[in-house]
């Protein structure tokens, strides 16, 4: 049944290609229609699909593969609907519903001004979706049966019992299917010669929602790392970590540059470039967590789906920078950059920065993981290359967003830049040398932080300069005149907002690397060991078995200075059908 119905879905998402292409040529609005009608009934086709494979899952019907390799009797239900997303095939079903569903809203949502290119968008999203469906239709069944039916299913993977893994990978997805629309919009335009701005106010939108859904999940995952895998960290350089940032990264520079565009009619090309760079990521992420390219813990399984991952990247982004090459000079920019000190050049200083990191990202992570077998790279080595040199460049992208917020457009003086940076620049001083006073000597921990210290008082520093002159200007009292300055220019202040929000995030990040302190010891009940100025005692050791796995708990007290000040109790699980243990 699950078969039958990809068959069918793939059947009409083939209509809804043909029938949204010529109805784009003839604006025949009767084949718009039967297109669009396609594109809801492949939903509810893929919809009913992934309905059946979650019903095998909650029923035990271990006559279906995947489901005996991916579940057990013990699961529970929370536990059997994540297996949904366990395996290389569950995940691209999972996955191909996500582009069906963002291929159903582009139709729903789709605007009078993209009325040109939105047929051709959305045939562009069904594009993607066939080349999916076809996967599972002609290369692998996710709804394969198996041959004596076993009375029990294998289960599920210890690293995949955890709460927050039943919301990670599909947040990542999401984010995944969502660059899917921008990316598609940019397409059509370049495709019917539409080059205007009046893409971008859909394609803004779309990408906004789907970084952030990418960046939740890359948060997700850090959270999964710190706790699930037990060594303490949330980051790992891992080839599995890398290839959700790449594509955020590349998201971000996409942002900003799409801002300077709507603005100044300036970096057509360079926007162009940015969302096909991260459409072209997002697949090739696909490709390495669906092949069996990546030797990580994170992985899920071998699968024969990297060829044609590589092929429909190669032809995608072919067929992309040849449209952009034609279209060369209809994208040439209005305006060109006249000076680094105003909001362009930051901008621009800003989305080099984070292509280099983007690229370095991906070409360490593709050396790293080239470098295999008998010729394996340290895993010490790999991370720190990936500190020595993407560090700084995310330190000089801290700096610009705070210089960012005092530049005007096309021109301002070094002078008047100089004057209003002082305050920020004597708040950052001040803070590095406190912490300095304060035996912080990690130097480049407090470069680190002076720089994040930068951004907030470069924006409030701007906020109140703008909200006085409001004031005096308009006559309205301070927060009349503050709530009125934001609304006035929603994107702006709102980028400042974000700026410091990751500025948060990044004090965090610094701290907890720079000082933090580790050490392992074996104890015996009643021995104690020092960390970091505190005494660990090591109490007692229990344990509760339960049908799937031992649960065993320590009881440690914390003592500083003879007294004590808390408890700690590590829990780690050790699973009766894989033989491991994951830690928490």
């Amino acid at each position: 049944m699950g078969h039958n119905l990809l068959i069918a879905a793939l059947v009409f998402s083939s209509i809804s290609i043909a029938g949204l292409l010529i109805g784009g040529l003839t604006r025949n609005r009767a084949v718009l229609f039967c297109a669009r009608a396609s594109v809801f009934i492949a939903l509810g086709l893929v919809t009913a699909a992934t309905a059946y494979m979650v019903h095998l899952l909650l029923s035990h019907n271990f006559a279906f593969e995947y489901v005996a390799e991916y579940t057990s009797r013990d699961m529970s239900p929370l536990y059997l609907v994540s297996a949904l997303w366990a395996g290389n095939l569950g995940a691209l079903l999972l996955w191909t519903w996500l582009i069906s569903a963002v291929g159903a809203l582009l139709v729903i949502t789709s605007r009078e001004r993209d009325r040109e290119i939105s047929p051709y968008a959305t045939a562009f999203v069904m594009v993607t979706l066939v080349f999916l469906v076809s996967l599972m239709v002609f290369v692998k069944n996710p709804f394969g049966l198996i041959s004596p039916v076993p009375d029990e299913g294998l289960g599920l993977s210890p690293l995949l019992k955890n709460i927050v893994m039943l919301l990670h990978p599909p947040v990542i997805m999401a984010g995944y299917a969502g660059f899917t629309v921008p990316f598609a919009l940019a397409f059509a335009a370049l495709l019917t010669g539409k080059l205007d701005n009046d893409w971008l106010i859909s394609a803004r939108r779309w990408t906004l929602v789907s970084w952030l859904l990418l960046g939740a999940g890359i948060i997700m995952g850090a959270w999964f790392s710190y706790t699930g895998l037990g060594a303490g960290s949330y980051w790992h350089w891992e080839p599995v970590e890398n290839v959700s940032l790449i594509p955020w990264l590349s998201a971000t520079a996409f942002l900003h540059s799409i801002t300077i565009q709507k603005k100044r009619g300036a970096f057509k090309v360079w926007s162009m470039l940015l969302i096909i760079l991260t459409f072209g990521v997002v697949i090739f992420s696909t490709f390495l967590n669906r092949s069996d390219v990546i030797a990580s813990g994170n992985t899920f399984s071998k699968s024969t789906f990297g060829p044609p991952f590589l092929g429909f990247l190669a032809v995608v982004m072919f067929i992309s920078l040849v449209l952009v090459f034609l279209r060369r000079h209809r994208l040439e920019g209005k305006l060109q950059v006249e000076s680094l000190a105003s909001r362009e050049g930051t901008f621009l200083l800003t989305n080099l920065l984070l292509i280099v990191s983007s690229v370095t990202v991906l070409f360490g992570t593709i050396f790293a993981l080239l470098n295999t077998g008998a010729r394996a790279l340290p895993v010490s080595q790999t991370v720190r290359f990936f500190n020595v040199v993407d560090v700084p460049i995310f330190v000089a992208v801290i700096l610009l967003a705070g210089i960012s917020t005092t530049t005007g457009w096309r021109r301002t003086s070094w002078r008047s830049l100089g004057r209003s940076l002082l305050w920020p620049f004597a708040a950052a001083v001040v803070l590095g040398l406190v912490l300095f006073l304060f035996k912080l000597r990690s130097w480049y921990a407090i470069v680190a932080f002076a720089a994040c210290c930068f951004v907030p008082f470069a924006v409030v520093t701007e906020w109140v300069k703008s909200t006085r002159a409001r004031h005096r200007s308009r006559g309205e009292n301070y927060f009349k005149a503050f709530t009125g300055l934001i609304w006035s220019d929603k994107t702006r202040h709102g980028g400042h907002i974000v700026h410091i929000a990751l500025i948060m995030i990044a004090v965090g990040i610094i701290g907890s690397s720079a000082y933090s302190a580790s050490k392992e010891a074996s104890l015996m009940p009643g021995q104690s060991m020092n960390v970091g100025g505190y005494t660990l005692v090591y109490d007692k050791l229990s344990y509760d078995p339960t049908p799937g796995r031992l649960i065993f708990t320590a009881d440690i007290s914390i003592y500083r200075n003879t007294k004590l000040i808390g408890e700690l109790k590590p829990v780690t699980y050790f699973d009766r059908s894989f033989n491991g243990g994951v830690n928490t």
